[in-house]
């Protein structure tokens, strides 16, 4: 009783429309609640709710890395280039010092690009074109030097699954952990969540949520496009915190 008025306290206050909650204890989800609506028709918000995650996307992301790290399939310390030869920022020396690990630690020295200029770009070699424009960046700092937030980082992490994998990242992670971790309402298509039921995306106008169909970008998947039920990280959740 105590977390469902502090939630719906906080939904009323924030004029926040659904929220889907799961909480984790060892090695089982212990509490899972959906609140108010997923979309304009009412549709009720559910833990098997999915919805967009955002930057929690990197977390999948990194762990598709560690799984391959550990497969002896990468190595952490070796350049980007071993993978992907072709991998450029807009200096040539430290695009050769950039790690497998500076990504994951976002410390390459790539800064935050603006919007995707391929947000609307959907094909299979959307990726792949998201990294190749990394080659205009310029580093705010030498690689390993600091710690600067960039979705260039994980998308980079995206191919390199991609490319020592041989398969696409969203056939990789579909395989790999989703199905592993039996999570059955998430998805690396907004398309295909859809027709599940995933709850609609909303904008802020005047401290107001309107409902809103937000783009998806492939070109930008790795990075924060990755679709879960709050049941379904709550899988996750539990790997994380018990070895896999």
């Amino acid at each position: 009783k105590a977390i469902d008025d502090y939630v719906t306290a906080r939904m009323r206050s924030s004029r926040i429309p659904g929220i889907a909650l799961v909480i984790v204890k060892g090695d089982r989800i212990v509490y899972a609640r959906g609140y108010g609506r997923a979309g304009p028709a009412g549709e009720p918000m559910t833990p098997q709710t999915p919805a967009l995650l955002g930057s929690v996307t990197k977390s999948i992301t990194a762990l598709a890395v560690m799984q391959l790290v550990e497969a002896g399939r990468l190595d952490l310390d070796a350049p980007v280039q071993r993978y992907i030869p072709w991998f450029r920022v807009s200096d040539p020396v430290a695009s050769a010092q950039i790690t497998v690990r500076h990504l994951l630690m976002q410390t390459s020295g790539m800064r935050q690009s603006p919007i995707s200029q391929t947000i609307f770009d959907t094909d299979a070699g959307a990726l792949e074109r998201s990294v190749r424009s990394l080659a205009s960046v310029k580093l705010i700092g030498p690689p390993g030097e600091s710690f600067i937030y960039s979705n260039g980082n994980y998308d980079t992490l995206g191919l390199l699954v991609q490319t020592v994998s041989g398969l696409s990242y969203e056939d990789y992670v579909r395989q790999n952990i989703f199905a592993p971790l039996d999570m059955r309402n998430s998805y690396l298509s907004q398309d295909e969540a859809m027709q599940h039921g995933m709850a609609t995306g909303h904008r802020w106008w005047y401290g107001i949520p309107v409902p809103a169909t937000l783009p998806f970008d492939r070109s930008d998947l790795p990075a924060g496009y990755a679709i879960a039920s709050a049941e379904d990280m709550g899988h996750f959740i539990v790997a994380q915190l018990n070895g896999g």
